[in-house]
């Protein structure tokens, strides 16, 4: 018995630059969590895809997953003093732009009558989860519910162009602030939208969206929702994309 088995992220819910180091799933009970699972692989990979088709390497398209935890022998035990999460420490952290949706793929091969069965959720939309019961299936089934997972990160490269080097760039006017007043500087004339994000890469809104003119623009943004304390601010246009730490002050 095995499991092929792929978790769809979508950019919005996760877009900030950062390295994740670790996942957890929240299983469901004993029976269904315990075992000993062989030749097992977890593996990253950044896609365009907003939807999962029923084949797994479609759903990369032109990217190549990155292995970030093998081991020969993983052993899971549920412990009933806990909600059950199981954790997964990467071997090798997986280094995620935040500008695209992020595939998670699990494969294994499991003792007998033993999965890693993990707790449902509702599903938000579209297809998001595809199972096969082999771990080298070509194809699966998209599944009709959303596993309860957690993404441990660090957050990288914040204040650093990332795309569109020299053309564009983010700060605030004085940091801490606040009042949200940036500063944003722009080869060309663009359309922008300036989004806020937690530290946790919670998405907390959209805080300016206009006309950057070619050269320096001094933006307000719309501080209303935001809490004190640190967030991430990220601009993109149509071609480039930059992001900004601030503190913002009661």
């Amino acid at each position: 018995m095995g499991r092929r088995y792929q978790v769809l992220v979508l950019e919005e819910e996760l877009s900030i630059p950062a390295l994740i180091n670790r996942i957890e799933l929240l299983s469901t009970h004993a029976g269904f969590s315990t075992g000993d699972y062989y030749n097992f692989r977890t593996l990253l990979c950044a896609t365009e895809v907003t939807s999962l088709t029923n084949s797994f390497n479609t759903n990369y398209g032109t990217n190549e997953p990155d292995t970030v935890l093998q081991k020969d022998t993983l052993e899971i035990h549920w412990n009933s003093t806990t909600p059950g999460w199981n954790g997964f420490d990467f071997d090798t952290p997986f280094p995620f732009d935040g500008s695209s949706s992020l595939i998670i793929e699990f494969q294994y091969l499991g003792s007998a009558s033993t999965c890693v069965n993990v707790k449902a959720a509702s599903l938000p939309s579209g297809e998001r989860c595809l199972d096969a019961s082999h771990p080298s299936s070509s194809t699966g089934s998209n599944m009709s519910f959303y596993n309860r997972m957690r993404i441990f990160y660090t957050p990288t490269g914040i204040g650093e162009n990332h795309e569109g080097l020299l053309e564009l760039s983010l700060e605030p006017e004085i940091n801490p602030l606040s009042i949200l007043s940036l500063r944003a500087v722009s080869q060309t004339e663009n359309q922008g939208v300036i989004t806020a994000y937690g530290i946790d890469g919670r998405h907390l809104g959209t805080v300016w969206e206009g006309t950057l003119h070619p050269g320096e623009n001094s933006i307000l943004g719309n501080r209303s929702g935001l809490p004190s304390g640190v967030c991430f601010l990220i601009l993109k246009t149509a071609e480039s994309r930059v992001s900004t730490r601030i503190l913002l002050l009661p």
